[in-house]
Parts: C-alpha cells; structure tokens; sequence
C-alpha cells in the first residue's frame, strides 16, 4: 500500500464504501451523529476520513463515515480526506476495522461481524488475523465464537436493552455451549435478568448442567434470590452427631464467626 495523501475533497464525489464495516451511528458512548456534527462545527474536522479511489473522480469512505455524514448534515462542500492505494476489499476491510478499533467507540455488534467476517477471509486462521489487527488470539475467539450465534441474538447487543444487554463473555459462552439448545433465545432473555456477568456466567453453569431440566426461570430466580453473600463463605468443618445423636452431620462455620471460634481455640 503507497504512502496516503490528504487532500480536501467535494463530498458529492464520495459515498460510503460497501467495506465499511462501521454500521452502526451510534457510539458506544451515546454519541450521535447530530452531536458529533456539533461537535464538528465548535472544534472542526479533528482526523480526516479515510477513502479509496473507487473510480474516475470518485471515492469511497473506507474509514471515518460518521465522521462524513456529519460534515453531510452540516453543509459543508468538502471535506479532508486520506486517499489510499488498497489491492483487495479484504485489505479495504483491514484498514476499515483497524482504523476503528483504534478509535476505540465501535460498538460491540459491528465488532463481531467485521471480525467474524475477516476470520473468514482469513482461510479461518486466528492467528493471522491477530497479526493483522494487533488483538490477542484469546479476545478475538469470543468475537468470532459470537459471530456464530443467530440472527435474533443481535438485539441483545443494543445498549438501550432495559434487562441489560449482552457482553461479549457471555455471548462466547452461549455461542460454544447453548448453540443447539432450543431455548437459546429464553436463555439470553433470562440471564439478562441478572445484575452482572458474574452471576449471568454461574445461571449458564447451572443450566448447562442441570440433569433434571428446570424451568430456565426458575434457575434463574433461584440465582436471583441467592441470599448467600460472596464475601461470607461457608467453612466446613469435623463431622458431628444430629440432635438425636443418630446421624453424623458436617459442623458449618459462617465465615463471619471464624475469628470469634478461633479466639476461643487458642485461649
């Protein structure tokens, strides 16, 4: 790829580029395209978009299309852009994704698909594209585990989801474990229920495993209504007879009376 040049360029000569893998106008820190043209118009254009050339006198935005539309919605007649030399619409893809990502405000669903999507270009190969895209093999398995899950999944990305929407941790582990599972789709409204992913993760653990088939809800309700505290484990101790002096029972010891059985030992 040739070294870009900038240059400032009519915006009736540009259109977004099908390679760009931004789909979203949303941030996903809440910012419209309505703010960033305010934005714009008190700070001006800060970064130039990204375009290749797409024929004679035209360009296509490979990079920076919120940032496009702005300048659109504004008025404006030109805007500064970087024009590249690219050789494929993988490449295209690259940068497009590689330029977002840097920017760090792409939302979680447009990740999933541009990555699940250069995996594919990629022959499948995971560690090919971390060389491409500079993410670790690890992170990029849970976006391309993701990726897999179907089509009805992707609301749950939204943040405007009021239960809570879905993180990328968790999507991994529904796409690996719940795939097949024909209440998927019960499963993702439930477990949204819940406050965090921590709790959301032990639900999976409990459905995945349980023999007896529950009601999802109530595995979740269960785990909703857990009085049990994290920060109060429960000790086991030496086994001791019942009332009756019949059975033999383990001695549990709350964690909050540990210090107060440990001073009375060592008196």
């Amino acid at each position: 790829m040739l070294e870009p040049k900038i240059e400032s360029i009519p915006l009736s000569k540009l259109s977004i580029d099908s390679c760009n893998i931004r789909k979203t106008e949303i941030d996903t820190d809440g910012t419209s395209i309505d703010d960033l043209a305010a934005n714009i118009m008190e700070n001006g254009l800060l970064h130039p978009i990204t375009v290749r050339v797409s024929g004679y006198d035209k360009y296509t935005v490979i990079a920076g299309q919120r940032r496009f539309k702005a300048v659109c919605r504004l008025g404006f007649k030109t805007i500064q852009c970087n024009i590249i030399q690219v050789n494929s619409d993988q490449q295209a893809k690259e940068i497009s994704l590689s330029e977002n990502l840097q920017r760090n405000s792409m939302c979680v669903l447009d990740k999933i698909k541009a990555i699940g999507n250069l995996y594919e270009l990629c022959n499948n190969d995971i560690h090919k594209l971390s060389q491409k895209i500079s993410y670790s093999a690890t992170t990029l398995r849970q976006y391309i585990n993701a990726s897999k899950l179907p089509k009805f999944a992707e609301q749950y990305f939204d943040r405007s989801q009021k239960s809570g929407r879905l993180s990328i941790n968790i999507a991994s582990i529904l796409a690996c474990e719940f795939l097949s599972d024909l209440r998927l789709e019960q499963i993702i409204k439930e477990i949204l229920l819940l406050p965090n992913d921590t709790k959301r993760k032990t639900a999976l653990n409990k459905i995945k495993n349980d023999i007896k088939e529950q009601n999802v809800s109530t595995i979740i309700k269960d785990i909703n209504t857990d009085k049990v505290v994290e920060t109060k484990t429960i000790y086991q101790r030496p086994w001791i007879p019942d009332k009756d002096g019949e059975n033999w029972i383990p001695l549990i010891i709350p964690q909050n009376k540990i210090p107060q059985i440990r001073r009375l030992i060592t008196k």
